[in-house]
């Protein structure tokens, strides 16, 4: 990615493709991070396999609280992340109608044509 590019005017400018291309890396990390989230919630253990001594029930207790937290926390991220991935395919639609309104006014020269 080659960044934004300062323009004369004081504004920025980035490239539209560079921004799609961002927010595809965005959606393809929620993705992978649901992913894995749907693949630990699978792995979670259930209660006989903390064993039968006197702190098994308390130990799945707090594994099961433990992984809703993580749940909640990497549901959020995955959310962020989808949000970002959208404001960016936005913002590049925007660079690119921009480019394009920029294109069709070509400067006039000159004076009048006789």
């Amino acid at each position: 990615m080659t960044g934004p590019i300062p323009s004369s005017g004081g504004e920025v400018a980035a490239d539209p493709i560079e921004l799609t291309n961002l927010a595809a890396t965005y959606l393809d990390q929620s993705q992978a991070l649901g992913d894995a989230l749907r693949g630990a919630a699978m792995a979670t253990p259930a209660r006989a396999d903390f064993g039968t001594v006197p702190a098994a029930e308390l130990l799945h207790d707090i594994s099961d609280t433990v992984s809703e937290q993580a749940e909640l926390a990497v549901g959020r991220l995955v959310e962020v992340l989808e949000g970002d991935a959208d404001r960016l395919y936005q913002l590049a639609f925007v660079y690119h109608a921009a480019n394009l309104q920029a294109a069709a006014q070509t400067p006039m020269r000159g004076g009048p044509v006789p």
